[in-house]
């Protein structure tokens, strides 16, 4: 499991250090567990993140969380 992680951290890297709008939007993620087929990660939610009037959509809730599985 360890080459996973390994694999999955260097995509990220080479993500991050290719630039681009996502990447300054996507910067704050950290990978915080990684095993075949999940990946758990948080993200920090920062004042760049907020619309004008400082909130984010209705939907969003701050206990809210996504997951994303492959098969």
């Amino acid at each position: 499991m360890a080459a996973v992680a390994r694999y999955t951290r260097r995509v990220w890297k080479s993500f991050l250090d290719n630039g681009g709008h996502e990447t300054v939007v996507c910067r704050p993620l950290k990978l915080e567990n990684i095993t075949r087929g999940k990946i758990t990660a948080s993200l920090t939610i920062a004042e760049h993140n907020l619309n004008r009037g400082k909130f984010m959509a209705e939907s969003y809730s701050p206990s809210q969380t996504r997951s994303v599985h492959s098969q």
